[in-house]
């Protein structure tokens, strides 16, 4: 998976900041820990939690395959 130099709470810092959560430590607590706001840790929790991914870009290639107009008759 490619990062975006913004990111802020990539995926293995997501799994450790649930396994805290999971751990009894608060939210805030463990965002603090993390070096992210509390507000970022929620979204890290819910995109781990619904398994959002990033949408896949279609390449050029793979557009081709996808027939849009009908055929014509030979």
């Amino acid at each position: 998976m490619n990062l975006h130099k913004h990111a802020r709470l990539p995926p293995l810092a997501r799994a450790l900041l649930a396994q805290h959560v999971e751990q009894r430590l608060r939210v805030e607590v463990a965002a603090q820990a993390a070096g992210v706001s509390a507000r970022t840790a929620y979204k890290g929790l819910r995109r781990l939690r619904t398994k959002v991914r990033p949408a896949r870009k279609i390449a050029h290639h793979d557009r081709g395959s996808v027939r849009i107009s009908p055929r014509r008759p030979a």
